[in-house]
């Protein structure tokens, strides 16, 4: 409510020179929100992985931008190898952090706020050593999600352990984990032509609506401009408005057909592009 000293406690450490320091700190992370050129919300994150605002603006509220803003920050939080994130809710996001698996980890208060922590995935780039998992993922996403592939099922099942070896030479194939097993993978890899592209996204059915994609496309973020890339590409269909929802917020935007790199796939496919 409208109660000057939670206010007051709330709102010390966020002068203009604060918060410019948290903006210019090179170990930090600060997200801006825009909708139409003007700026909706804000997130701030620091290098231990404690996320300290995420507020959006009232014009915004109820439209999914907490939750946009929040998957963001999670997912920068563990592509940096963390796989704790913590932070202080007020009492009235207390039940919006609950609700996106938050969890109360020490007592508090209107005044001091509520410690909270979530476990996030881990990220692991996989080796030929991991051919057998990879090729469980695979088998697994051609068969529950055949419509998001333009690979078939029938066409993989039977190649042998030595091809998904190879395949993981040749490309870059990060999985995230949770409690020791997968439940995700994605993959990203250089055309001839320079064209850096992720394909293979998937996310187990039981870990959907979690943010494991969100982690994965900024695991690959940050491996392809540390390789060099300067923008990364994917193909999503046109249909498929759940992962084209899931890419915007990961900060893609999608291409006209005039801008659309050679290899993009047909007309039934969207092609979208974040710049590195």
């Amino acid at each position: 409510g409208d109660d000057p000293a939670a206010i007051a406690t709330w709102t010390a450490n966020k002068t203009r020179e604060q918060v410019s320091n948290w903006i210019q700190a090179a170990d930090g992370l600060f997200l801006v929100a825009e909708v139409g050129g003007g700026m909706a919300g804000v997130g701030h994150a620091d290098a231990g992985g404690r996320i300290l605002l995420n507020y959006v603006s009232p014009d915004y509220r109820f439209q999914g931008m907490s939750r946009a803003m929040l998957r963001r920050l999670e997912a920068e939080i563990a592509a940096r190898g963390q796989t704790i994130a913590r932070l202080t809710s007020t009492k009235t996001a207390f039940s919006f952090y609950r609700s996106n698996g938050w969890q109360v980890v020490g007592p508090g208060s209107v005044e001091s706020g509520y410690p909270m922590t979530k476990t996030l995935p881990e990220i692991r780039l996989l080796t030929t050593d991991d051919a057998p998992l990879w090729r469980d993922l695979r088998l697994e996403a051609l068969r529950t999600a055949p419509d998001a592939f333009s690979s078939r099922y029938d066409d993989w099942v039977t190649r042998p352990l030595a091809e998904f070896a190879a395949h993981l030479r040749a490309h870059r194939i990060f999985a995230a984990m949770v409690q020791g097993k997968p439940v995700g993978c994605a993959r990203w890899s250089e055309d001839k032509d320079g064209t850096c592209r992720i394909t293979s996204v998937f996310v187990k059915p039981q870990a959907l609506r979690q943010g494991v994609a969100a982690v994965l496309l900024a695991a690959i973020k940050h491996d392809a401009r540390a390789a060099g890339a300067t923008a990364l590409y994917l193909d999503v269909g046109l249909q498929n408005h759940t992962a084209q929802r899931c890419y915007t917020a990961a900060g893609f935007e999608t291409l006209s057909d005039a801008d659309r790199p050679i290899g993009s796939c047909d007309s039934c496919e969207l092609t979208m592009h974040l710049p590195l």
